[in-house]
């Protein structure tokens, strides 16, 4: 009788220091708008929504703590009717990279996007994205 009293209750404190802790990460990820950071628990984030003017833009960014054969995944999202983003164009970055860039076209010009960021592997890794619109350059 005590033991089973004594595994609910230590059950009980498990359950509540990962829904704790899966709490604080929610809160403590997105300091930075442009800085993400994946895991177990949050295997996909989002960028915050990009105004643009033309039909291209460049990312560019970095990824830490991948491994060598694990990938990111990051999905260009374009905000449709109704206001659903659909996706437009994926583009994948293998292991730890300093630096990347990706040049994104075959927008409508005008348009809100989105970056969606996915770790198939599962791995807690951290990076950080940046947006330049292709119009700043031609003005």
């Amino acid at each position: 009788m005590k033991s089973s009293v004594i595994s609910r209750f230590s059950l009980f404190f498990a359950i509540l220091f990962l829904f704790l802790l899966i709490v604080i990460r929610m809160f403590t990820v997105h300091q930075d708008p442009y800085a993400w950071q994946l895991g177990v628990d949050l295997p996909v984030v989002y960028s915050p929504v990009i105004k643009l003017d033309d039909d291209a833009f460049i990312v560019s960014g970095s990824q830490t703590h991948v491994g060598e054969e694990n990938t990111i995944q990051y999905t260009l999202l374009e905000k449709g009717y109704f206001g659903f983003y659909h996706p437009v164009e994926t583009v994948t970055v293998k292991g730890d990279q300093s630096y990347f860039v990706h040049k994104f076209t075959n927008m409508t010009p005008r348009s809100d996007v989105r970056i969606k960021i996915e770790n198939f592997s599962r791995c807690l890794c951290r990076g950080k994205i940046m947006f330049k619109d292709i119009t700043a350059d031609k003005k």
